[in-house]
C-alpha cells in the first residue's frame, strides 16, 4: 500500500500532535501498608517524568492542567501471604474529587492459598481543567496487607490524549 503525500504528512501532524501531549508517570518502591475496609490513596512517591507538573508525589493526586480525554494505567501487588481467605476482595480504583470514577481491576478470592494479589487496569476518562485524579485501593481481608517494595510492580501513568 503507497501513501500520498497528503497522507504522510497527516500521520506526521498525528504524531507530532500525539508526542507533544504531556505525560506523567511515577511509581513506588515503599512497602506501603493498605488498611483493611477501608479507600486509601495510593502514593507513588517516586516520579519517573511529569511533563506538565500536574501528578504530586507527595499526596498522589494528579491535578488536571486543562480539560480533555485522560488515559490512566496503573497497577499494585501485595505481598505472598496466605493471610487471604475465599470471599476476601481487593480493588484498584479511579477516583475524581474523591468519587469513584472506574474501577481498574478486582479480585475476589477463591481459597485460601499462599499467593499474591496484583492487581492493575487502564481506562480512558473526561476530566476538567482543575479535577483532582488519584488512584485507590481497597482490601477487606481482616488485616492491613502489605504492598511489594518494587517500582516495577506499583506504578501509575497518566496520558492526555489528542
Amino acid at each position: 500500500m503507497m501513501l500520498d503525500q497528503t497522507e504522510i504528512l497527516r500521520l506526521v501532524h498525528s504524531m507530532r500532535t500525539l508526542l507533544a501531549m504531556p505525560h506523567a508517570r511515577a511509581n513506588s518502591d515503599d512497602a506501603h501498608n493498605i488498611g483493611n475496609g477501608g479507600w486509601e490513596t495510593m502514593i507513588y512517591e517516586n516520579e519517573e517524568y511529569d511533563d506538565a507538573g500536574e501528578y504530586d508525589h507527595t499526596t498522589g493526586e494528579f491535578t488536571a492542567a486543562r480539560g480533555g480525554r485522560l488515559h490512566i494505567d496503573a497497577a499494585v501487588v501485595f505481598d505472598n501471604t496466605t493471610a487471604w481467605v475465599e470471599g476476601e476482595q481487593a480493588i484498584l480504583a479511579v477516583f475524581i474529587d474523591g468519587a469513584q470514577k472506574a474501577t481498574l481491576d478486582w479480585e475476589m478470592d477463591e481459597s485460601a492459598t499462599n499467593h499474591k494479589n496484583d492487581l492493575g487496569g487502564g481506562t480512558t476518562i473526561e476530566v476538567s481543567a482543575g479535577e483532582v485524579i488519584t488512584i485507590k485501593v481497597y482490601q477487606d481481608s481482616g488485616a492491613a496487607r502489605t504492598l511489594r517494595d518494587s517500582g516495577l510492580d506499583n506504578y501509575v501513568n497518566f496520558d492526555w490524549l489528542p
